[in-house]
């Protein structure tokens, strides 16, 4: 029975071990551990005594509540959801990766869809669409619970790319819709991590672009690809973070602060979740809660203000949360609790920070992270580098794609005829997002993205006499 109702069994030993009463204390503990299955480790049964310290008994009390609530939540959410009843209908053997002949994969003609979200997080996200020829190999090389992962490669861009694929038949997990939410949600996931590093830039966070891919023409032999995102390889050792409900791997506190700093950025009405990725810096497929009552951007992944429930009970504020002064939620049962010896909670946190803030200190260090060209270098960014590249590139580069950016420059008039500046872009990077040129400035698209429109177009006489530098030229 104790099995069955998965129970924690905490005894606290107030007895002294002379007394009578000790010994039926000990007679009923054995009758409890006769009861708890030998092979099931999953719980555990604990015996404290009066002489151990308090916050070890206060810990093994909100840890067993947090576990609780955390099964509770998971059960009913699984209910909610209808859990994950589809049966993959596309079995492939799992390859291991070689680039050396991908040019010889075969080749599909694509189309692939940039999602951009406005930083009003609120209002609806845009596309822009290109068509590019990619070799995908027919194996591939990864495989996740629900997704398999295809190597692919842009021989145009000189670019290696990800194809993910859902295993399941049924239509709504080919359909386009629901691959645009993984998009969206991506997409979200960046501009939320920007300003999670604007306020943490020692420790920067990135998600890498996802697009959405239909293939033109007949699919015969490959029908799994006919629709489909895709993504930039991300070279290094994979690690799962967290999930979207209570699971948090050892050492996933940049993970779990970014996901609290999600929930208090938004005013508590998203929080992202399923952080992973690789070199705890650089990240993908995030799953997005949205506690707005029929919000359907999001993937199936969003359990709503069940899936934040679920994180909180599981998550304890650590030295991150605390520096960004991250308020607590109600449902943290594992909110502080370090031994301190009869220190204040003010005290306690103050010397986390300082452990925190100290040199050498274990978050406190540039992060390796992406380069969003072609090369997929891993470039080592802190602080004003890493945060004036995303504000001049809107993206990670490394030196020699930098140089690429600097030599494709083009500068236009800005489509507000009032507007004395120039548009400037770089062609590198637009074919890099598959974004269309921008028609204002910087600071007109601002007051674009706020919904201001601008009355005429520029005319013909304002790209005469223009004051080009060597390295830069009007658009054609």
């Amino acid at each position: 029975a104790i099995n069955n109702l998965q129970l924690d069994l905490i005894c606290l030993y107030i007895w002294k071990s002379t007394s009578r009463t000790s010994k039926t204390c000990d007679k009923m503990f054995n009758v409890f551990r006769e009861l708890l299955s030998p092979n099931e480790q999953a719980h555990e049964m604990q015996v404290l005594t009066m002489s151990d310290p308090t916050c070890e008994f206060v810990k093994c009390i909100t840890e067993s509540c947090s576990r609780s609530l955390s099964n509770s939540l998971e059960r009913f959410c699984k209910t909610k959801h209808g859990g994950q009843n589809s049966e993959a209908e596309h079995h492939f053997e799992i390859v291991p990766l070689d680039w050396e002949n991908c040019t010889c994969w075969p080749e599909y003609q694509v189309e692939l869809k940039s999602y951009k979200v406005h930083q009003q997080l609120e209002a609806s996200h845009w596309w822009n669409a290109s068509t590019h020829i990619l070799h995908i190999r027919p194996e591939p090389f990864s495989e996740g619970a629900m997704r398999y992962a295809f190597p692919a490669f842009d021989e145009r861009r000189e670019m290696k790319l990800v194809v993910k694929v859902y295993k399941y038949g049924e239509k709504r997990w080919r359909s386009a819709a629901l691959l645009e939410k993984d998009a969206v949600s991506q997409a979200f996931a960046r501009v939320v991590a920007l300003e999670f590093s604007k306020r943490l830039p020692n420790t920067p966070l990135t998600f890498v672009r996802v697009q959405l891919m239909s293939v033109k023409g007949s699919l015969e032999a490959a029908s799994h690809l006919q629709c489909a995102t895709v993504e930039q390889y991300m070279p290094g050792e994979y690690k799962k973070h967290t999930n979207n409900s209570s699971f948090l791997a050892e050492g996933s506190e940049v993970a779990q602060a970014f996901s609290h700093f999600s929930w208090q950025f938004t005013g508590g009405k998203y929080m992202i979740t399923d952080i992973q990725g690789i070199n705890d810096s650089v990240m993908t497929d995030p799953q997005i809660h949205s506690s707005i009552l029929g919000d359907d951007r999001f993937g199936p992944g969003n359990l709503g203000e069940n899936g934040m429930d679920s994180f909180f009970v599981a998550h304890s504020c650590n030295a991150i949360c605390h520096q960004l002064g991250l308020s607590s939620s109600p449902l943290q049962v594992n909110r502080d609790l370090a031994c301190t010896d009869g220190l204040s909670h003010d005290d306690s946190c103050r010397i986390i920070i300082e452990d925190f803030e100290s040199d050498g200190g274990a978050f406190a260090r540039p992060s390796n992270l992406l380069c969003d060209g072609p090369c997929a270098n891993m470039v080592c960014m802190s602080g004003n580098d890493y945060l004036s590249s995303m504000q001049t590139h809107g993206g990670v580069y490394c030196t020699a794609c930098q140089e690429e950016i600097e030599h494709t420059l083009c500068r236009k008039p800005c489509a507000n005829t009032t507007c004395k500046h120039r548009v400037v872009y770089s062609v590198f990077v637009l074919n890099i997002t598959g974004q269309d040129a921008p028609m204002f400035c910087q600071e007109c698209a601002q007051f674009a993205d706020q919904g201001w429109s601008f009355c005429g177009t520029p005319a013909a006489s304002d790209t005469e006499g223009a004051d080009l530098s060597s390295n830069l030229h009007l658009e054609d």
